[in-house]
């Protein structure tokens, strides 16, 4: 699978570099993804890098950009994220992607939800979240924002939890959220032998989120 290196700017005129993978077939353009990485991460490490080959595969665009948190290990102001977040979704739009779901793992999936809310959703109203609310044990007042932002989000969610995850409590972070979200459709899904990374799993990961893509279009 070969991807194409692009630079574009967030929606304040910061530049952010990434990587677009595009399906073989051109009327695939209709689906998107914009796979969004978490604190220390980027877009060519972690568990966005490894699910984008089978959203390709089965016919997504997807597409990756360096946050302007990428590398670093302490969180900064949402209102940044969702600049760069809404810079990709406006680039998947341009490029002529009808239907745009973020995905994001780990404290990428606070990001996710604040956009929903910053954003006020502007088209974008399928969501999946991966390993939801570690950041509760280190910054209990981002995960009490994180929840006031999932009380005005809309549309579908996917929420994928690993069963063994030694971290966090996947099971209770998640009702946390679900009870949040009140006015969306949450799809609560427990990893059998999904750890904090769902190490081993990535193929078995990326297909539960392309089935419920499937089933939510």
């Amino acid at each position: 699978m070969l991807g194409e290196l692009l630079t574009i700017s967030s929606t304040d005129g910061n530049p952010l570099d990434g990587i677009v993978y595009r399906p073989s077939l051109a009327r695939d353009l209709k689906k998107g993804v914009l796979l969004v990485h978490g604190l220390s991460f980027s877009f060519y490490r972690g568990t966005q890098r490894y699910l984008a080959p089978f959203f390709v595969e089965a016919g997504y665009t997807c597409l990756l950009l360096n946050n302007r948190d990428r590398d670093r290990t302490e969180p900064f102001e949402f209102e940044l994220a969702y600049h760069d977040l809404q810079a990709g979704v406006n680039w998947l739009r341009d490029y002529g992607v009808k239907e745009v779901i973020l995905q994001g793992h780990g404290f990428a999936s606070n990001k996710v939800a604040l956009f929903c809310a910053q954003s006020g959703g502007k088209g974008v109203d399928r969501y999946i979240l991966s390993t939801v609310g570690a950041v509760k044990g280190y910054r209990p007042d981002i995960w009490d924002e994180v929840l006031a932002g999932a009380a005005r989000m809309s549309g579908k969610i996917l929420l994928v939890q690993g069963a063994v995850d030694e971290k966090i409590d996947a099971k209770a972070r998640a009702e946390e959220f679900v009870a949040a979200a009140s006015g969306c459709s949450v799809e609560v899904v427990m990893m059998q032998g999904g750890d904090h990374n769902f190490t081993n799993l990535d193929r078995e990961l990326a297909n539960l989120m392309i089935d419920w893509c499937s089933r939510t279009f």
